[in-house]
């Protein structure tokens, strides 16, 4: 077995292959396709279909802790072993579990049993420290599955493109891992629907035309490009993408909505000034968070405030009657160029 407790899912898929099966696997990370794809290879190793009712048991937590004890001591009925899967284990956390998971020794799980543990986050001390400890024990292994670089997805899309009868040229492929913001699962699921467009319509290429109609530019996309028109003071640029949007028929109200909560999101930017602060209190991608703490260098706090405040005021003279809101929004984008 591989001496590290972090494998990478080529490692992963290798070891199955291999027939070596591990008594822990902490599967983590933010990209949520991955996961679920070593999930089900897991699964797809471990567990007899013929027995998953008896050789599989699936908990949402620890709350269940007496149930999820006995199945760990159960042998397996036809399987290559008992598993366990646990989806929100937090077990490598440092918050306070029940008691008996607090003393419950990863190192003493039978030579039958696999635990799959789902985690948010694998801390690296306090209570995680000794949890970590332990699964070096055992040889353990935690898969981290983050978001893929760009050049990586490419590939991926390609290749899934292939799967379903289907050419992708390379910008095509590039609008895609941008809209989809990274996310496999968004990717994957925007790739089937272009490909059955195509096929309806006598293709065997997705481009870039197919892109835009089955996945066009998300209206948050296109509010980062109307705060750096507003930064830079080109009024007509910020009134074409408004004009653009309206085409499109986004709400009127969204759009003000939207742009109000930008400027906010600016605000805790410029506060917090980190790139993963800002991740981590807003609960964005890592490219939102990049790109609101690149925008907040473009203003100042005051220039932001001056903004949202008049954005409030233009809500209520909405609400009395005192204009409309498409007028409104169009003040309201002619206002901040003036102040930024």
């Amino acid at each position: 077995m591989a001496e590290s407790i972090e494998l990478n899912l080529r490692d992963l898929y290798a070891e199955l292959k291999q027939g070596v099966f591990r008594r822990v696997y902490v599967l983590t990370g933010e990209e949520q396709y991955l996961v679920s794809q070593a999930k089900d290879r897991l699964l797809e190793r471990l567990v007899n279909p013929a027995s998953k009712d008896f050789d599989l048991a699936v908990f949402d937590n620890w709350n269940e802790v007496g149930s999820i004890l006995n199945a760990i001591e159960t042998p397996p009925l036809l399987s290559e072993r008992k598993t366990i899967l646990i989806k929100s284990s937090e077990m490598f956390q440092n918050a306070a579990l029940d008691s008996r998971i607090d003393e419950f020794d990863l190192s003493s799980l039978p030579d039958t049993t696999t635990l799959i543990l789902f985690e948010e986050k694998v801390l690296k001390s306090g209570q995680a420290k000794k949890r970590r400890t332990q699964l070096e024990a055992i040889d353990g292994a935690i898969i981290s599955l983050s978001r893929q670089s760009p050049d990586i997805l490419r590939t991926w899309i390609t290749r899934l493109a292939e799967t379903q009868g289907m050419n992708i040229d390379r910008y095509a492929a590039n609008l895609i891992v941008e809209r989809g913001e990274r996310d496999m699962k968004a990717i994957a699921d925007a790739l089937q629907r272009m490909a059955l467009y195509a096929q309806h319509e006598g293709q065997d290429r997705i481009d870039e035309s197919i892109v835009n109609l089955m996945l066009p530019e998300p209206l948050s996309v296109r509010l980062f490009d109307l705060i750096d028109a507003v930064a830079e003071k080109r009024a007509g640029r910020a009134f074409s993408i408004v004009d653009e949007l309206l085409a499109k028929r986004e709400p009127i109200q969204l759009i003000s909505f939207m742009i109000l909560r930008q400027i906010r999101h600016l605000l805790v930017a410029s506060d917090l000034g980190s790139q993963d602060a800002v991740r981590a209190f807003l609960n964005v991608q890592p490219f939102v968070a990049r790109k609101l703490s690149q925008q907040a260098r473009k203003f100042r706090e005051n220039q932001l405030l001056t903004i949202h405040e008049k954005g409030y005021h233009y809500d209520a003279d909405i609400r009395r009657g005192k204009i409309d809101d498409k007028t409104a929004l169009y003040l309201l984008v002619a206002f901040a160029c003036e102040v930024a």
